[in-house]
């Protein structure tokens, strides 16, 4: 009887040591997950025009923008993946819409569990080292975007890498 008492208790033991384990292990896990997280970082956002000549001009005219240049630095990450990466770019209007056009390239992505409207995106190859990337949104020669206070949000991977805001007037 001794004997089983003294092995039930090692067995206890021994489960209780497992659920340390397995806790220490899901935590290390998410704090490899939270560090392979790319972010974007000095992030701008810059409605442009393009003069007859094709040099680029900063406008924050409705009339005038003929495309949003979407700038942002993403620094060294050595426990990130490298290669090509999708980058999602939703543009949230000042009523609180996301501007999706499906004829230029605006579609849905996954983000936390849910399908979410995404207004354009670009890929980009990431080697682990910081480097500066921008890209542009255009949008159809009689669109113009409406005056006021726009968001713009990066996605990648699954998780929120940043947002800015940009006035239009």
């Amino acid at each position: 009887k001794k004997d089983k008492e003294d092995l039930t208790a090692k067995v206890e033991d021994s489960k209780k040591e497992i659920n340390k384990l397995v806790d220490k292990n899901i935590t290390y896990g998410n704090k490899v997950y939270m560090g392979s997280m790319l972010k974007a970082e000095n992030l701008t956002v810059t409605p442009v025009r393009f003069k007859g000549n094709g040099k680029e001009r900063e406008t924050n005219k409705a009339s005038q923008i003929q495309k949003v240049k979407i700038c942002f630095d993403i620094p060294e990450n050595h426990v990130a993946d490298g290669g090509t990466k999708t980058i999602y770019i939703k543009v949230i209007d000042p009523g609180g819409i996301t501007v999706n056009i499906s004829s230029l390239g605006s579609g849905k992505f996954s983000f936390e569990g849910a399908e979410s409207l995404y207004t354009t995106k670009d890929e980009i190859l990431y080697d682990n080292m910081p480097k500066n990337y921008c890209m542009y949104w255009g949008f159809a020669k009689d669109a113009h975007l409406h005056e006021g206070i726009y968001k713009l949000e990066l996605y990648g991977e699954g998780y929120k890498m940043g947002e800015k805001n940009f006035t239009v007037k």
